[in-house]
């Protein structure tokens, strides 16, 4: 028996899987695809695993204090996407745009594309989204001069 075609056909394949670099460059969500920043909500609920495996490797990671100590979220961050982390989880996602908005639109623009909020201040506007196994949020976050700041998907029930 000729060992020589399997052993062939065994190194190429480990070439294949571990020595091209092509499989470990990094590539971030907004590079994805332009339904992400229609709609980024599927990544709500996204494993470590899913993320890391889909995206490889975030170009930043860091952590955000919450108001309370068991508030504080690790974030991963990929070219304008940040995913913050809950128990191996993302639940919530700051997008520079989604939804048809982008930062710097003025809340009127904001109301004339989206209608009426879930609830509305005067720094921010929140909206019910479709449902994916677990309640979503858009939270419209306003500079002083009433534009569009930050855009965050996120579960309210964590």
């Amino acid at each position: 028996m000729k060992l020589q075609p399997v052993f062939s056909a065994l190194c190429l394949a480990c070439f294949v899987i571990f020595g091209n670099p092509a499989l470990f460059a990094q590539t971030a969500p907004s590079g994805a695809s332009q339904d992400l920043l229609q709609d980024p909500s599927w990544l709500v609920g996204s494993t470590l695993q899913s993320i890391i495996t889909q995206f490889g490797s975030p170009l930043a990671v860091y952590s955000v204090r919450g108001q309370e100590p068991w508030q504080d979220d690790v974030v991963f961050s990929y070219d304008g996407i940040d995913l913050y982390w809950y128990q191996n989880r993302v639940w919530q996602i700051s997008i520079p745009q989604g939804f048809g908005l982008k930062k710097g639109d003025s809340k009127e623009t904001v109301l004339a594309i989206l209608g009426e909020p879930l609830i509305q201040q005067d720094t921010y506007l929140v909206y019910r989204l479709p449902s994916r196994g677990w309640p979503l949020r858009l939270r419209v976050l306003f500079s002083e001069s009433n534009t569009v700041h930050s855009l965050y998907v996120y579960r309210p029930d964590f």
